[in-house]
C-alpha cells in the first residue's frame, strides 16, 4: 500500500481532576493524532501522547519529528506491505524517533493495513489473538474510596484490581492492602504499583508484611533498576515483581530472568509499538508474562492497545491495564471504548477507532 501524507491534528482533553505525573498535577491530557492517507483514499489514524514525566520526548520534540515524516512522505511515498506492516515500516522511522511517535505511526499504519486486508489490527499481529480481552480496574484514592470502589468494579465484573501504593507511610499503606484483601475476598486478583518509592529496606520490609495477602504484583517496588536487580539477587522477594519504568532503560535482549519477576508491564506509548512486541517474546523466553498498559491515552489510543493485549494475553490470559478512560472528562471519538463486564471486544474495539469526531482535534500545519 501507498502512504501518500500524513496529517497532525492536536487534541487536548480535560481530565476529570488533576493527575500527578511525577510531583506536577496535570489538568488536560494533551497529544498528537496521524492520518495516514493511501493512494486508495483509505486512511489510518494513530495517536501519539508523551506522558509527561515518564516519556524522555516532550510534546514539542514529538510534534517536530512528526512534521519531519510528514514533510519526508510528502517528498517521497511510503511503500508498505499491508501484510507486514511493522517490518515494513522499520524502512521508513529512523532508530532516534521517539517512541511516541513510533507507536502512533506504526499504530496508523497497522489501521492502514486492517483497511486494506478487511480485518481488524490484531490478525495484522498474529494469527493467535484473544476476541476478547480480560481488564484491571485502576482504583485511586482514600482507603474508604478505593474499597467502595473496588466494590463497584466487582459488581460491574472486573476480577482484578489495581492500585497505587508508596505516596503514605510505610504502616498505612500495608493497612491499606490488608483492609482491601480482607474486604474484597480472597478470589479477586489485587496488583499493586509502588512507582519506584520504597528503598530496598523499606520494600522489604513491605514484603514481609503483606506475605499473606495474595497480592499477584507489585510494579516496581524500589529507586531504580539496579536496586530491583539487588534487590532480587539477595533474595527471593515475597511478592512478585513486575518491571515497568525498567523497561525503558533496558533492551530486550538483555531481559533476564531475576528470581521473583514474573511479569513485564508493557506500555507502548513509552517503548513504541514493536519494542513493546520484543519485550513480550523475549518475555515469553525467561517465563514472565506481559501485561499491554495504558498511558492514559483516548479511545484512539487505547484502541490499537487492545488489538495488542489481544495477541501478547493469548496464552496467559492475563489482565491487561486499559483501564484509564475513566479518568478523562471526554474524548476524540464519537464511540468511545467499552468495558463490559470487565472485558474489552476487540473487533468492536477496532470500531471506536474509525469514529473520529473531528471538531475536538485541531490542524496542524507543516510549518
Amino acid at each position: 500500500m501507498i502512504v501518500r501524507s500524513l496529517e497532525i491534528y492536536r487534541y487536548s482533553i480535560p481530565f476529570l481532576q488533576p493527575i500527578l505525573f511525577g510531583e506536577i498535577a496535570h489538568s488536560n491530557r494533551v497529544g498528537f493524532v496521524v492520518a495516514l492517507h493511501s493512494a486508495n483514499g483509505k486512511i489510518g489514524w494513530g495517536e501519539i501522547a508523551p506522558l509527561p514525566f515518564f516519556s524522555n520526548e516532550s510534546e514539542e520534540e514529538a510534534l517536530s519529528q512528526l512534521r519531519q515524516l510528514s514533510k519526508d512522505i510528502k517528498r517521497e511515498s511510503w511503500d508498505i506491505d499491508e501484510h507486514d506492516v511493522l517490518q515494513s515500516c522499520t524502512d521508513y522511522l529512523q532508530n532516534d524517533i521517539s517512541p511516541s511517535v513510533a507507536f502512533g505511526v506504526e499504530s496508523g499504519l497497522l489501521h492502514l493495513g486492517a483497511l486494506y486486508n478487511d480485518t481488524i489490527p490484531a490478525t495484522m499481529l498474529s494469527a493467535d489473538y484473544a476476541r476478547e480481552i480480560t481488564v484491571n480496574s485502576l482504583i485511586f484514592g482514600d482507603r474508604d474510596s478505593i474499597i467502595q470502589k473496588a466494590k463497584e468494579r466487582i459488581a460491574d465484573g472486573f476480577q482484578t484490581m489495581k492500585v497505587k501504593i508508596g505516596r503514605d507511610s510505610l504502616e498505612n499503606d500495608v493497612a491499606l492492602i490488608k483492609s482491601i484483601r480482607a474486604e474484597i475476598g480472597p478470589k479477586i486478583q489485587i496488583r499493586l504499583d509502588a512507582n519506584r518509592r520504597y528503598d530496598i529496606a523499606t520494600a522489604r520490609s513491605l514484603f514481609d508484611q503483606i506475605a499473606d495477602c495474595a497480592i499477584e504484583y507489585i510494579e516496581e517496588p524500589v529507586r531504580d533498576y539496579l536496586e530491583l536487580m539487588q534487590l532480587c539477587q539477595e533474595t527471593v522477594p515475597k511478592v512478585a515483581i513486575a518491571l515497568d519504568e525498567s523497561l525503558r532503560s533496558i533492551s530486550p535482549q538483555s531481559l533476564i530472568h531475576l528470581r521473583g519477576v514474573t511479569t513485564v508491564i508493557l506500555k507502548p506509548m513509552l517503548l513504541s509499538l514493536t519494542k513493546s512486541l520484543l519485550f513480550a517474546s523475549k518475555g515469553k523466553e525467561v517465563a514472565m508474562n506481559s501485561v499491554i498498559s495504558s498511558s492514559f491515552e483516548t479511545s484512539l489510543g487505547l484502541s490499537m492497545l487492545s488489538q495488542l493485549s489481544s495477541v501478547t494475553s493469548y496464552e496467559s490470559k492475563k489482565a491487561c491495564g486499559l483501564d484509564t478512560l475513566s479518568a478523562l472528562n471526554g474524548d476524540i471519538v464519537t464511540k468511545p471504548l467499552t468495558i463490559s463486564n470487565g472485558m474489552i471486544d476487540v473487533t468492536t474495539a477496532f470500531e471506536t477507532a474509525k469514529s473520529l469526531n473531528m471538531s475536538t482535534l485541531r490542524r496542524i500545519t507543516d510549518e
